[in-house]
């Protein structure tokens, strides 16, 4: 069986927390992403928008978060819990999302 673990990447600290979602689970989550992932960001609004991972910060609760560049070039700083890996096959523009909550 090949081991499919991600490799390790150097994790940056930064103090914008101020811009980042409030509602993010207050536990230190494992980075997820790396940069140049490509990923479906869940918006407040519940649209999903493909974006990029530019670069992984860790907020001062030592949690993950993301820079994600959205499609139209917008950078945007997002917690991992409204990120979902980008699959070929899934949409390619914007969606709205049809439940509460995804798995």
């Amino acid at each position: 069986k090949q081991d499919t673990a991600r490799p390790a990447t150097a994790v940056a600290s930064a103090s914008a927390g101020s811009r980042l979602d409030s509602t993010a689970p207050a536990v230190d989550q494992p980075q997820r992403f790396i940069a140049g992932d490509e990923v479906l960001y869940n918006s407040s609004g519940g649209e999903h928008l493909r974006a990029v991972i530019v670069r992984v910060h860790r907020d001062k609760k030592n949690r993950a978060y993301y820079v994600v560049r959205l499609s139209e070039g917008k950078e945007k700083p997002v917690y991992g819990h409204r990120l979902s890996l980008f699959v070929r096959g899934d949409s390619d523009d914007t969606r709205k999302s049809r439940s509460c909550s995804r798995s």
